[in-house]
């Protein structure tokens, strides 16, 4: 079973349907994203903090979480521009 599919059945769906009783269930689903969103972003965080570190290995790690919240951050900006649009 892939991850995503594991956190969709683990969060719970958040995809709006159209019907009252199911939306509103969907909506309180998404404090289980926000809870894993945040602890993710932190747990990346804490390891971008050891970017140009003179042991290899510590920046390499470093560096991939800080280059993977970069990425993400200029994506989510794009998208949420579209939007916006």
């Amino acid at each position: 079973m892939e991850i995503d599919v594991i956190l969709e059945k683990l969060f719970g769906e958040i995809y709006p349907y159209g019907s009252t009783d199911i939306d509103s269930c969907r909506y309180n689903n998404i404090v289980n994203y926000q809870i894993a969103l945040d602890y993710i972003v932190q747990r990346l965080l804490e390891s971008a903090k050891f970017k140009n570190d003179k042991r290899f290995s510590v920046n390499n790690i470093a560096e991939r979480c800080y280059n993977l919240l970069y990425n993400e951050m200029e994506t989510i900006q794009n998208k949420l521009n579209n939007i916006e649009e």
